[in-house]
């Protein structure tokens, strides 16, 4: 049973539960894609919970239950595999229990017994009154209706190496190129072994002069017309490699940015960046593998020919020692692939700490917090050690071994040849010339070998970048022709993050009316940007449905929605770009007069205008540095950039002295008269003006009306004004 029960790896740190679903899946002969499980799981950053993973078992026809055991519980009264929490923060399967041992399948570290001792010590939630070890078990029972929600939930995955070879194609001069110059060069290779032994066998033996002369004339002709070809080769894998990274890049960035705000919320910076990574790995395999290969092929298969002419025993006595050499270096292969999950998982932890410590530097001098971010890479870089110092011993383990089955070789052909010689069966001019056929044959044996790694390695990247290849895109809407003038309907609105247990909005019906302005108040928390986020398209709402006009938003294509609008949210970012770039995000060159008007109405025309380079000057991270005001005014001209139909405000004078607050809604007024927009903000000057008010509690709408309206009613909004006045 350990034998064949299965185990799949998990691609991203917190990933265990779902791929501990999937692992169950497989042993009833189900396939589901990881990426799926990780949907329905609702894994976040922080992993998933029991709850969420009993909620997924259950919908693909589990019944499940979870419970605190004790062991002889889990031994004798379970029905086995079941999902079991390990150590606090991961997820395992059992799937066998013995007197002496536990047999788990882990998703971190493939299949693993433990005695009963060290099961005890990672399973352990708490210690009884009785002093016996309880833990947490998720159990998974099937039913009939296991694997009827296949068509609906299951889409396998795509990617494969044929989908990256497909970008090697459009290159197809190039191959050939590189292709007839490798050819040509395997071809004079030929030539060099049949030099060597008539150097000895005729120009040495006879000792004639000339004709060793002649002979070195054309080796130096044939060393030369190889370097050359060599040098072009070069210069053309170069155009390859680079047409490839692009290419293969490009294609990973155009699906990357096409997924939902969700997938990135969900994930740690530097886990993407590890998928970049991991395109380059593909790309590195792809350029030269299968033509050297083929190469490879032919040098093995005409200089094998000639080797068996020569001499059959060397041939085999080469083979043997080649095909145990190869064998000793299969054996580490799955130990590499472990260490290589390892390293991504300690790497993409490693690089979200730098972004943190780069991107949040202010707050970690503010707070004296040098040292301890300090320590915590420092504690990141001491697990990568430890995964290198394991890798560096079990690569000098199969040097070592890979060395000593070398040297055997090498001395029993050396013995072999030498011997032949002696009996008179081989001349010395055949002894060179076999000398260098045998490279000729191991060269290409040793490149198998490294081609299984490059395999392996790549399987590994692919498996990884199937998460973000078979995550479905976030436009999925038909491009009909949206009103520009219709009212905002939100019919029945509820929705809860993923991972979330309690929803953030709770049955929200609301209309927001064509050509008004539409204030949003209430306390931090209570829903008011998840609200425009879910009208941006940005996630999907569990229940209820949007409409723009009398069209559902999920019919609609969201690009063509957010086309016709302009929007400043809480947390805008600027980017390290120059200003005229930041402001003007739609266009690929920047209209000066539509620049100009939008930094007037943001009040910030005269402080660009004062920088050093004007609409050129560099912002960002790398740039000139601004204060928060003036990036809120930066970024609501870039709300104004393309006079949109549709205005969404999130707090976006929030940073704003009153003066510059004032002038910068008189523009707004001004400008988007009789257009419909929605502002969310605190500050009653912003709110007070507004053609209705909307408050908001815990995700909720409490009341609806005008300022005055609102008032009179002595409610949560005239509290409201209350506390703010009496703060102020």
């Amino acid at each position: 049973m350990s034998l064949s029960f299965p185990n799949y790896k998990q691609k991203d740190k917190k990933d265990c539960g779902a791929t501990c679903l999937k692992i169950i899946l497989k042993y009833y002969k189900i396939s589901y894609s990881s990426h799926l499980l990780n949907e329905m799981c609702e894994t976040t950053r922080e992993g998933t919970t029991f709850f969420h993973l009993s909620e997924a078992a259950e919908k693909i026809g589990f019944r499940t239950a979870g419970l605190e055991l004790k062991f002889d519980q889990l031994k004798d009264e379970v029905n086995l595999p079941c999902i079991c929490h390990w150590n606090r923060h991961h997820f395992i399967v059992v799937y066998k229990i013995t007197n002496k041992k536990v047999y788990t399948s882990d998703p971190a570290h493939g299949l693993i017994n433990y005695s009963k001792e060290d099961f005890l010590d990672g399973w352990k939630r708490y210690i009884s009154i009785k002093k016996e070890v309880v833990g947490n078990v998720l159990l998974c029972e099937p039913t009939p209706e296991l694997g009827s929600s296949i068509n609906e939930y299951h889409q396998p995955t795509k990617l494969s190496l044929t989908y990256y070879f497909k970008h090697a194609l459009f290159n197809k001069k190039l191959l050939y190129q590189i292709g007839l110059s490798l050819l040509i060069t395997a071809i004079l290779g030929l030539i060099s072994p049949l030099i060597s032994k008539n150097m000895v066998d005729i120009g040495i033996l006879n000792k004639d002069i000339k004709f060793i002369y002649i002979l070195l004339i054309f080796q130096v002709v044939l060393f030369l017309i190889s370097s050359i070809i060599e040098m072009f080769r070069s210069w053309m894998l170069l155009y390859l490699g680079s047409s490839l990274s692009i290419n293969i890049l490009s294609s990973f960035f155009i699906k990357l940015m096409s997924l939902p705000i969700s997938y990135f919320e969900n994930r740690m910076k530097g886990d993407i960046l590890q998928r970049i990574r991991d395109n380059s790995r593909i790309q590195s395999l792809i350029s030269t593998t299968p033509i050297s290969i083929l190469l490879a092929t032919f040098n093995f298969i005409v200089f094998s020919i000639i080797l068996i002419l020569y001499n059959y025993k060397i041939f085999f006595i080469n083979i043997i020692g080649t095909l145990i050499y190869i064998g000793w270096v299969v054996i580490f292969l799955k130990k590499r692939k472990d260490l290589d999950y390892k390293n991504f998982n300690r790497s993409k932890e490693e690089q979200s700490s730098l972004i943190d410590i780069v991107t949040g530097m202010q707050e970690i001098k503010l707070f004296n917090a040098e040292r301890k971010k300090r320590w915590k890479w420092e504690r990141l870089q001491a697990k990568l050690f430890t995964i290198r110092r394991e890798s560096l011993y079990y690569d000098q383990i199969q040097v070592t071994g890979s060395n000593l089955i070398n040297q055997i070789k090498n001395i029993s052909l050396s013995v072999t040849s030498a011997t032949l010689v002696v009996k008179g069966e081989m001349t010395l001019g055949m002894m060179m010339a076999v000398t260098y056929m045998l490279a000729q044959v191991n060269s290409p044996l040793m490149q198998y070998v490294s081609l299984i790694r490059m395999l392996q390695e790549s399987k590994i990247s692919i498996d990884r970048l199937s998460e973000v290849h078979d995550k479905e895109s976030e436009d999925n809407g038909s491009p009909t022709i949206i009103e520009a003038r219709a009212d905002i309907k939100l019919s029945n609105i509820s929705f809860r993050y993923v991972g979330g247990e309690e929803n953030v909005l709770e049955n929200v019906t609301l209309t927001i009316p064509n050509g008004k302005v539409t204030a949003i108040v209430g306390e931090s928390g209570g829903g008011k940007t998840t609200l425009l986020k879910l009208i941006l398209g940005y996630y999907t709402p569990q229940k209820g449905k949007i409409f723009i006009g009398d069209i559902n938003l999920s019919d609609l294509s969201i690009r063509s929605w957010r086309k016709i609008c302009g929007a400043v949210m809480q947390n805008g970012y600027l980017f390290n770009d120059s200003v005229e770039n930041n402001i003007a995000m739609s266009d690929d060159l920047p209209n000066k007069e539509k620049l100009k008007k939008a930094a007037s109405a943001a009040n910030i025309l005269d402080f660009i205008n004062k920088m050093p380079n004007k609409f050129k000057t560099n912002i960002g991270m790398d740039g000139v540095g601004i204060s928060g005001g003036q990036q809120q005014r930066i970024l609501i001209a870039r709300a104004l950039y393309d006079l949109p139909s549709y205005l969404f405000l999130d707090e976006a004078t929030s940073s704003l002295d009153a003066n510059n607050e004032s002038e910068i809604s008189g523009n707004l007024r001004n400008i988007f008269n009789g257009k419909t927009v929605l502002v969310i903000a605190h500050r009653l000057s912003t709110i007070k003006n507004a053609d209705q008010i909307v408050v908001m509690s815990k995700g909720k709408i409490l009341e609806v009306g005008t300022h005055h309206e609102l008032l009179g009613l002595k409610g949560n909004y005239c509290q409201l004004i209350s506390n703010q006045i009496g703060n102020a």
